[in-house]
């Protein structure tokens, strides 16, 4: 309510302003937590292997990790037709 001014009219400057404002309302409030949880419980399954990359890099760009330390997530979690084939 605070961005809305007397005449009805919602005072945000551009589309950024708005993002950050609906983030603050219901984003994640923690989202390094939510991302470690997720990439550990991530497993490629069936899926195509770009399909589990994609998936993973999603969720760990909000982590401060490394080229090493993502290649090492993709290798834990992967299928075991790709582990043994």
């Amino acid at each position: 309510m605070p961005q809305v001014r007397e005449d009805g009219e919602i005072g945000l400057d551009d589309l950024p302003a708005m993002i950050e404002l609906l983030e603050a309302a219901f984003g994640d409030p923690d989202r390094v937590a939510t991302a470690e949880r997720t990439t550990r419980e991530i497993k490629q399954k069936s899926h195509k292997y770009s399909q589990h990359y994609a998936e993973l890099q999603v969720f760990t760009a909000d982590l401060d990790w490394n080229h090493s330390a993502l290649r090492n997530a993709l290798r834990m979690r992967w299928s075991e037709k790709m582990k043994h084939p």
